[in-house]
């Protein structure tokens, strides 16, 4: 009866074996999914103009997911709308991180996640232990679309020979894939025709250093130390009157 008792309660070894395991192990285990499923949706009829390989879709998902901007098709003539929607979608969740997705999606359902996983997570932003990864989601996805939207508002001024949904396409994507830095684009000549154009060239290269630094900058600062708890009540002072008054009266 003594035995049946404890017959529940994790041995040293169970411990051991639950602490050991590898949080970069749900990190690759995520990308994988996600280019599997990047290689799937490609392939499907809704995505494609013409005849698209299961190798092509496989390397183009994986230039995506990992932002490397490497292609072997040309996307805007390979690609209908729908499968252009997919690749910006593929590129915006590779160039965030599959930690910063995953997490916002347990949260946002309700679900905490695990020890490891919140580790992992706040490790790509910050060295402070003692902050919420709720508080970083909420400092990091908002600017991240507040400035693609800027960008996309201001590409969609400047595409205005193509039609209406073309236009909207091109310069969310355009938008999205210069903030992950992925470098990939529709126009089949990239962006050589608009080579002279100030607004497209400045809006682009604001959106790459943005993508490329913003996060860093945001680490190395102290802009989620607001997020602190208690940060406000530690640092608020006591007037020296107040001090004064409870040393003569206590």
């Amino acid at each position: 009866m003594i035995l049946s008792r404890y017959k529940d309660i994790p041995t040293a070894g169970t411990v051991v074996k639950k602490k050991s395991s590898n949080p970069m192990i749900f990190l690759i285990r995520g990308y994988l999914i996600l280019i599997v499923l990047g290689t799937i949706l490609l392939k499907c009829p809704f995505s494609l103009k013409q005849e698209l390989s299961f190798v092509d879709a496989f390397f183009t998902a994986t230039s995506a997911v990992c932002v490397t901007g490497l292609s072997v098709i040309d996307i805007g003539n390979v690609l209908s709308y729908t499968g252009l929607w997919i690749l910006a979608a593929l590129i915006q969740v590779g160039g965030l991180g599959i930690m910063t997705f995953s997490t916002a999606i347990l949260l946002f359902s309700g679900i905490r996640p695990g020890f490891n996983q919140q580790a992992l997570f706040k490790s790509g932003f910050t060295s402070q232990e003692d902050i919420e990864p709720k508080k970083i989601l909420i400092a990091i996805l908002p600017f991240t679309f507040v400035l693609e939207g800027l960008g996309t508002a201001s590409l969609f001024t400047q595409f205005g020979d193509l039609p209406l949904d073309e236009r909207i396409l091109y310069a969310v994507f355009h938008s999205v894939s210069a903030f992950c830095n992925a470098g990939f684009s529709p126009f089949a000549n990239s962006l050589t025709d608009y080579q002279f154009n100030p607004v497209v060239n400045t809006v682009i290269m604001l959106m790459v250093i943005s993508g490329a630094s913003a996060f860093w900058q945001c680490r190395k600062s102290r802009i989620f130390s607001i997020f602190q708890r208690g940060r406000f009540k530690k640092s608020r002072c006591i007037p020296k009157s107040s001090c004064s008054r409870r040393r003569l009266y206590p």
